[in-house]
């Protein structure tokens, strides 16, 4: 990829199949200069491995939060941001309670000011 420009990352995941063998569920566009990555965005989230936890997490992406890919050493399987000033929500992996977990991103979401739902 040339210097300063965007582009798709065609790497495959260790031992996983090439871009053109796996479906197409995600795709992230890069900003690369030389072969340092600068930005990176993903277009369309992977799900959460917790059925609970998946749905509290659409519940606060349907109240207009937005997700936000942890680092690649992270423990946590995410973030989500709320559209107004107000702290991130760590979205773990594996919760040791998946139920208290999506309990608790639905409250925080349900407690923010800045969220959809809420009437102004």
């Amino acid at each position: 990829m040339p210097n300063g420009t965007y582009g798709t990352t065609d790497q495959a995941p260790r031992g996983g199949l090439r871009r053109d063998e796996r479906p197409a569920r995600e795709e992230r566009r890069a900003l690369t200069i030389g072969n340092r990555l600068l930005y990176c965005v993903n277009v369309a989230r992977g799900r959460h491995p917790s059925k609970i936890v998946e749905e509290a997490v659409r519940y606060a992406e349907s109240s207009g939060w937005t997700y936000k890919t942890a680092g690649k050493s992270a423990h946590a399987w995410g973030f989500m941001l709320c559209p107004g000033p107000c702290p991130q929500i760590a979205v773990w992996s594996t919760p040791r309670v998946p139920e208290h977990h999506a309990r608790a991103i639905r409250r925080a979401v349900d407690r923010c000011p800045h969220s959809k739902g809420e009437s102004e």
